[in-house]
């Protein structure tokens, strides 16, 4: 078990930072979601158990994220239908969002795909919209397509799901996927994929407010590859994750606990990637499970992981001047991170 379980989770207030962890219990699951807070003072809460109000998840649990959006937590959960080894593979997105009291009501399902399985999810807030981006299934024998929706608060409907973007082969195909809203309307999207042959690419592209999406872009003209042939694994980040800083987008990637870094700034551009290891002191093979959010409006950015030796959560502040605190213990953390499948952190 993930820690201690209380029946009446927090509501989502101003300043918090919400924390999810869902467990690892191999294919068959079932899975389990846990929520805990950190307050503004710094202080925490306790671990309550989401999925105790919400449902126990069966079958394979592939991606996690979390938003907050006008006062409420959502929180969206890709799985299998069928907790079945050798049964079809039908993937299944999974939303709740928190009530005014803290609970959390029944998943429902939001997208079903027959014989595919759902790899990637990522939820942002734009301005006043909850926006997801998804994996969608096939398009023909090889193609691999990039699915988003947005919900309709007024009816409190999803709309149906549109591709955006899609790529030729499974060998191009988005390994991992990143996205982050910012109140002016734009929801920025970056797909990390690995080419057969040829440079490895980091694509980012930007979905307007009027629906148009620019053409995907390779960031790493700009930032730098930092990763070498000599890496394990050879191509690159294991977690991706991007968040909206006023109106600029932090990017960090995790390969093998080492963590870097960078921001497109308001003109466009992108700074080198950082590594991080460097003003946070955390060395190599450390953090696992990486997540990032926005802290507060007062321009800091809040990065969570796994850390490894220590079988604990951690923490690490950037100050809106460019400073990084020391990496802090989360008290809540579980007794160990074979206990951990998933981990995300979301404010607002």
């Amino acid at each position: 078990m993930l820690g201690v379980v209380h029946a009446q989770p927090a509501a989502a207030a101003v300043g918090d930072v919400h924390w999810f962890l869902s467990n690892d219990r191999g294919n068959l699951g079932p899975w389990d979601v846990y929520q805990h807070l950190r307050r503004p003072d710094g202080t925490f809460a306790s671990r309550v158990r989401v999925t105790a109000q919400a449902g126990v998840v069966q079958g394979n649990n592939y991606s996690l994220s979390a938003v907050k959006l006008l006062g409420r937590m959502h929180l969206f959960m890709s799985a299998d239908t069928l907790g079945c080894v050798t049964c079809p593979r039908n993937g299944a997105l999974h939303y709740s969002m928190q009530n005014a009291d803290g609970t959390w009501p029944a998943w429902t399902t939001i997208l079903a795909q027959t014989g595919n399985i759902i790899p990637h999810v990522v939820a942002a807030a734009v301005g006043a919209e909850l926006h997801v981006v998804v994996t969608g299934p096939p398009r023909g024998e090889n193609t691999v397509t990039l699915l988003h929706s947005v919900r309709d608060f007024a009816t409190g409907q999803w709309r149906p799901f549109q591709e955006f973007a899609s790529f030729a082969s499974h060998a191009n195909s988005p390994r991992l996927m990143a996205a982050a809203g910012t109140s002016s309307g734009l929801l920025h999207v970056v797909v990390n994929g690995s080419p057969a042959s040829g440079p490895e690419r980091m694509l980012h592209t930007v979905r307007s407010p009027n629906g148009t999406w620019s053409t995907m872009a390779n960031i790493l003209g700009e930032t730098g590859r930092p990763w070498t042939a000599t890496d394990n694994p050879p191509y690159g980040p294991r977690k991706l994750v991007a968040a909206a800083v006023g109106s600029e987008i932090h990017l960090l990637y995790e390969n093998f606990g080492v963590i870097f870094h960078t921001i497109r700034g308001t003109n466009g551009s992108w700074l080198p990637f950082g590594n991080m290891s460097t003003v946070t002191g955390l060395a190599r093979n450390d953090l696992e499970k990486l997540s990032a959010t926005a802290l507060g409006l007062n321009g800091d950015l809040l990065v969570a992981g796994v850390h490894g030796p220590a079988n604990d959560l951690r923490y690490t502040i950037r100050r809106a001047n460019g400073s990084w605190d020391a990496w802090t213990s989360n008290p809540l953390a579980p007794t160990s991170i074979d206990d951990i499948g998933k981990l995300v952190v979301a404010s607002g």
